[in-house]
Formats: C-alpha cells, structure tokens, sequence
C-alpha cells in the first residue's frame, strides 16, 4: 500500500476528510465519534475478506453507532483521492527508475478508484503496472493477493514492499517472496 503511509504521508489528510466528510452530510460528531471512526477502519479491514462500499458503510455505522447514510465511505475516500500531500521529488525519481526495468504493482486492501485516483493526483500512477485491490480480490493478509503477483515470476522474483509486517510482508515470505519492511520505528 502506497497511500497509508508506505511512500506517501495521508494521516493528516484523512483526519480532515472525516470532518469535512461529517459536515457534508450535516452529521454531528465529537472526538469520541472520530476516534471509533478511526478504529473501525482497522477493525473492518482486519474482520473482512473482500472491501464493499456498501458493507462498509453498514460496518462503520454499527461500530460508531450512527446511521452513515448509504455513500458515506465512498464520499469519503473519494474525498480523500484528491488530496495533495507533500511529496518528495526523490519518489518519482525512484519510482520512474525502477519501473522502466521491473514490473510495479500497487498492492492495498482498499478501493482501487480511491487508490489510483490518489496515485494520478500525486502523479505516479503512470509508474505502475497493477492496481490489486481488495474491492478485487481477498485483502492481505490473505495469500491470494500475493499469489497472483507471481503471474509469470516465481518467488525469488519478486520483492514485497511494505509498512505493515504480518499483513504484507510474511504473506509473501511465506511464499518464497522476498520482504522489506518500511518503518518509522528506530
């Protein structure tokens, strides 16, 4: 996943979002409520298989105890698609290099309009290959998604990019596949 962190910082921009999403929808809302909010979105990616629009909108109503209208979620992350974060010039430098010699892949458990949307407002969609979403296929740290990067290579081919250990590097480990885990932690 690029955009929650991996390459590219979204936290304060989803913080926003949430709000603006609230008020779009004349919905009254405290920290309590952004909090749960902000919980559901763990929860609903770790309880699911597959992400839906719809499903989620029933998952974060239930977990915050408020009735989101139908749309919520997409109006959300649809929000949150156009959003501009700083970006340092070296990761298109990076990304334009390795892609003329690898085949890239973005590989996120949410809504593939939402993250090549975000990819072509930061300009580096043009960099990748693939979109493997979760709106698509099971959501990592289900093995499917990283089977079917080894369309064509076997496992020491290819090299799992992420920020977040068990969901998306030892899936691929498992595999065969090479890790590297991207973190703040020192």
């Amino acid at each position: 996943e690029i955009f929650d962190n991996t390459l590219v910082a979204f936290n304060k921009a989803w913080d926003i979002e949430v709000n603006r999403t609230f008020d779009d929808y004349n919905i009254d809302y405290d920290e309590d409520i952004l909090r749960k909010f902000q919980e559901s979105l763990s929860k609903y990616e770790k309880e699911t298989t597959m992400v839906d629009y719809d499903d989620a909108d029933k998952y974060f109503s239930n977990y915050i105890g408020i009735d989101l209208p139908k749309g919520f979620i997409k109006s959300w992350t649809m929000r949150l698609s156009k959003v501009k974060p700083p970006v340092d010039k070296r990761l298109n430098e990076m990304l334009e290099r390795l892609s003329k010699k690898y085949s890239l892949v973005v590989a996120t458990n949410w809504f593939r309009d939402l993250q090549y949307e975000k990819a072509k407002h930061i300009e580096i969609a043009e960099y990748f290959d693939e979109f493997m979403t979760g709106d698509r296929m099971d959501v990592k740290p289900n093995k499917d998604m990283f089977e079917y990067f080894l369309n064509g290579y076997t496992p020491d081919e290819v090299i799992v990019v992420g920020d977040v250990y068990y969901k998306d590097i030892v899936p691929g480990l498992e595999l065969g596949m090479h890790g590297y885990l991207l973190s703040d932690n020192k």
